[in-house]
């Protein structure tokens, strides 16, 4: 049911959630005592490993003549726009996310430039705020999880929305470190709620 949906996405985004803590953290650790060119080739090694990793696996694939894959996948793509189109609330929702991805994807690129400019910290600072926005969203995806049967999801996904919003806006014009860590945190708090309900909304 869409309680069980609820929990389990919140664990499935917790889950995921926690590399993101470890990773930044961890990354920005190890540009700071090795330098970026160290960190550079362990990165490339470890695509070596993941590269091997999937060649191992063992896959049945289904023998389907180009035409009739084309033809397939085009019947597929019509017929979820025909879906989305009927459906006023899921179409809400994608064009909602549409706009916010166009506005949110530049963050990621300003936030170094920030860290560096106006935090005046280096590789280690980046770490740590990178991690703090996967801490929120692993606190929301555990909120999220202990309520369980969330019955209003449009109001909790705009509550989010709207909570992530204003922490970014106060973020951008933060000028200390560990304010901005609570910021982002909270940041990431909010978009949590959209990442797990979103989901169930179109399962």
């Amino acid at each position: 049911n869409k309680e069980q949906l609820v929990r389990a996405n919140s664990i499935s985004q917790m889950s995921s959630n926690l590399s993101g803590i470890i990773g930044p953290a961890l990354g920005g650790a190890l540009v700071a005592l090795f330098g970026t060119g160290t960190v550079m080739i362990l990165d490339a090694l470890s695509f070596f490993v993941s590269a091997i990793a999937i060649f191992l696996v063992r896959v049945k694939v289904e023998q389907v003549f180009p035409s009739e894959e084309r033809k397939r996948f085009l019947q597929e793509l019509m017929d979820g726009l025909n879906f989305i189109r009927k459906e006023s609330g899921i179409l809400g929702l994608v064009v909602l996310f549409s706009i916010l991805n166009f506005f949110v994807a530049p963050v990621g690129v300003l936030i170094p430039l920030m860290v560096k400019k106006i935090l005046k910290m280096g590789a280690e600072g980046f770490g740590v705020l990178g991690s703090s926005i996967s801490v929120g969203m692993v606190l929301g995806s555990l909120f999220l999880g202990m309520i369980g049967g969330v019955r209003r999801k449009g109001t909790f996904i705009m509550i989010g929305i709207v909570v992530a919003g204003s922490f970014l806006a106060l973020f951008g014009v933060s000028e200390s470190f560990w304010t901005s860590i609570f910021l982002l945190g909270g940041c990431g708090f909010g978009f949590s709620f959209a990442n797990i309900l979103v989901p169930v909304v179109f399962q």
